[in-house]
């Protein structure tokens, strides 16, 4: 992931309001100076919990498919 796809996502995350820039460590050293942090808000614990589920679901489904016996070609 190239540093464009990801400060375009973490923007986005960010307008979406799953994702807050958080306050920085104490340990902060000079080289830290430009680095920020983030964290995930209550909106975007939701959001990711829901995500998992959809991909749990997806998973399941790829799992019953793939367990299934194929269907005889006319």
């Amino acid at each position: 992931m190239g540093a464009g796809t990801l400060y375009g996502t973490l923007q986005r995350l960010t307008e979406a309001g799953w994702v807050a820039e958080a306050i920085p460590p104490q340990s902060r050293t000079a080289r830290d100076e430009k680095r920020r942090f983030y964290r995930l808000t209550a909106e975007g614990r939701l959001a990711l919990g829901a995500e998992v589920r959809r991909l749990e679901d997806l998973v399941r489904l790829a799992k019953c498919v793939r367990g299934a016996p194929r269907l005889a070609r006319r």
